[in-house]
């Protein structure tokens, strides 16, 4: 059982995240789980010939006269010193693998494979070791066959002078199923009796990664590639290590910008810089390539590679010598299913807030409302707290409302008049929680057309007591602009003595008898319209108003910005106009737009 950490978001660093070497018991597996954003920053994930070991090389002197052994052997026991060791698979681990920490020979003391732990058979998706063509002296040197995975690995090389295709045989391939995910198998080493130290082991295969996110973002590299065979002098060669084994899912989004390799290692090399003698007499058996691995994506957009390892080559001619490549590995298409996204056992909460307004323009000292809405992708919290405080003058206005009302857990609320602060809330993954809420405009003139920004945040903690939150930025989104409007209407007087025909100026007056025309015009300059607009105005002193100014009871005269003239009787009936020496004079403007304007004009007698 592995135990994996989950992260609400993370950003890889510029070091690779990597994991320990499979060991025999655990180690080469990286999980990374991650609920909401995983940010590549240009990392990478490195499990590279981090999977099954490598059979190790081992300079051998043959059995003697001992019998039991043959060039024929699929397998055979570690006490006889004769033939490759297989690598390492998901079968068993053989006596003698290469450590892959000191690249030195490990002996794990037990015959890990049924019958021997040596020779060409292939446990399962490890490679065989190369069978020796003469088990006496154990000279005959055939190549270690490839480690398997997606794809099958490569048969090692033929045996030298006996010309022999005893070279191990490559590890199977391995199902393309997201039930069970495998290492990629070690190579087998090839079969030695010269050399020196751990010349002619197998390489490692790669290891597992599986990556979850509910997105991601940026550019990043995974690698599971199997190690290279080893090379050997005068001897055989170790077959490649195979592939290993990667998933990358995410929710939402593709992944543009991450490229995957999980491809296997190459054959070694047998003796490469020796001439290749008569009819290629010097030739030693390479090592197979290892098979390439398997990678699975549920979304387009990463660059991905499967590729085989090829085979290693002896002499200076560079030939096979009956070594072969692996075979290319597997990159399931389709839809994944059974580990779709980031959502199973999903521990940690991740909030996203939006925020907007149904009044973008409000009045001076009106109410503005506003909506927020806070929904968890993530893992369940019973602690998310709701906090936005109010734009500079503005004033909460009444009591918020929250729906769903049932996902209240506490009341414990800390607003004050110029911030709102709510808590507590459940939310579940993929549920969503709504405050509208109402407030107080100001009232400074000054203001006067000014947009008001608000935002507004979320916030509670995992599992493990880290913090979470989930911000909506004012900034970002006009979703929540707020207009400040201010009304106006600007009125102007004028007066003219129609006895003596002056022109209109802003005073005049005349003698006893003279008839004045006083006339007001108004503008509605604010930033909206106005209702219920009463425009009014006294009779001035020592003056009597001319009831019949304009016509038999006709004492107000209204003309609109366009149109014609039209007269009001003096009295107080029906119509929008009346004046009296008492009551002055009323025109009932009712509803004026933005920009309208017009004039009402009356007639007195100079006392």
């Amino acid at each position: 059982m592995i135990r994996v950490p989950q992260y609400g978001t993370l950003t890889l660093g510029a070091a690779p995240v990597t994991a320990e070497p499979w060991d025999g018991t655990d180690g080469g597996v990286v999980v990374l789980d991650v609920t909401g954003t995983l940010n590549w920053n240009g990392g990478s994930v490195n499990v590279n010939a981090l999977g099954f070991r490598g059979g190790a090389g081992q300079g051998l002197g043959g059995v003697g006269a001992a019998t039991g052994y043959s060039n024929a052997d699929y397998r055979n026991v570690t006490a006889g010193a004769v033939h490759g060791n297989k690598g390492e698979g998901l079968a068993g681990t053989p006596r003698f693998v290469l450590d892959p920490v000191t690249s030195t020979l490990l002996d794990t003391g037990a015959e890990g494979y049924p019958n021997g732990s040596r020779a060409r058979g292939a446990p399962g998706n490890a490679g065989g070791g190369g069978t020796d063509g003469a088990v006496n002296v154990n000279s005959q040197n055939s190549g270690g066959g490839g480690g398997g995975n997606g794809g099958g690995g490569g048969l090692g090389g033929n045996s030298w002078s006996s010309n022999l295709a005893t070279g191990g045989f490559g590890g199977k391939a391995t199902p393309a199923s997201l039930s069970a995910l495998f290492l990629g198998g070690g190579g087998g080493s090839g079969s030695r009796n010269n050399g020196s130290g751990v010349q002619g082991s197998g390489g490692a295969g790669g290891g597992i990664v599986i990556i979850r996110a509910g997105q991601t973002s940026g550019s990043g590299t995974v690698n599971a590639n199997g190690a290279a065979g080893l090379g050997s002098d005068n001897d055989g060669a170790g077959g490649g290590g195979a592939g290993g084994t990667v998933i990358v899912m995410t929710a939402s989004g593709t992944l543009s910008g991450v490229s995957v390799s999980a491809s296997g290692g190459n054959g070694g090399n047998a003796w490469p810089a020796q001439a290749p003698g008569t009819n290629n007499s010097a030739a030693h058996g390479p090592g197979g390539g290892g098979g390439g691995g398997i990678v699975y994506t549920n979304v387009a957009g990463a660059s991905v590679t499967a590729a085989n390892g090829t085979n290693g080559t002896s002499t200076t001619n560079v030939v096979a010598f009956g070594a072969q490549p692996g075979v290319t590995g597997t990159v399931p298409g389709g839809v994944l299913t059974g580990v779709q996204g980031a959502r199973e056992g999903a521990a940690c909460p991740v909030l996203g807030v939006s925020k907007s307004t149904s009044t973008p323009a409000v009045w001076r000292g009106a109410k503005a409302t506003y909506s927020v809405t806070v929904t968890n992708s993530g893992g369940a919290s019973s602690t998310v707290r709701v906090q936005d405080t109010l734009p500079a003058g503005f004033t909460l206005s009444g009591t918020p409302v929250v729906t769903p009302a049932g996902a209240r857990v506490t009341t414990a609320d800390a607003s004050t008049a110029t911030a709102l602060d709510l808590k507590t809330f459940r939310l579940g993954y993929g549920e969503s929680l709504n405050v509208t809420f109402d407030a107080l405009t100001p009232t400074d003139p000054a203001l006067r057309g000014t947009v008001f920004q608000n935002s507004a945040a979320a916030s509670t903690t995992d599992a493990a007591g880290n913090a979470v939150a989930g911000t909506y930025l004012g900034s970002s989104s006009a979703a929540e602009d707020v207009r400040l409007l201010f009304p106006s209407l600007k009125v102007t007087k004028a007066v003219r003595n129609v006895t003596r025909s002056t022109a209109f100026g802003t005073s005049g007056g005349g003698y006893p008898g003279h008839r004045l025309e006083y006339c007001l015009t108004y503008l509605n300059d604010g930033d909206g319209p106005l209702n219920g607009v009463n425009l009014t105005d006294s009779i001035p002193a020592n003056t009597a108003v001319l009831t019949d100014a304009y016509g038999a009871g006709l004492g107000v005269q209204f003309t609109p910005a366009s149109g014609a003239a039209v007269t009001y009787t003096s009295a107080a009936d029906a119509d929008a106009g009346r004046i009296s020496q008492a009551g002055g004079l009323l025109v009932a403007l009712g509803s004026v737009a933005q920009g309208a304007s017009g004039t009402a004009c009356f007639q007195v007698s100079v006392r």
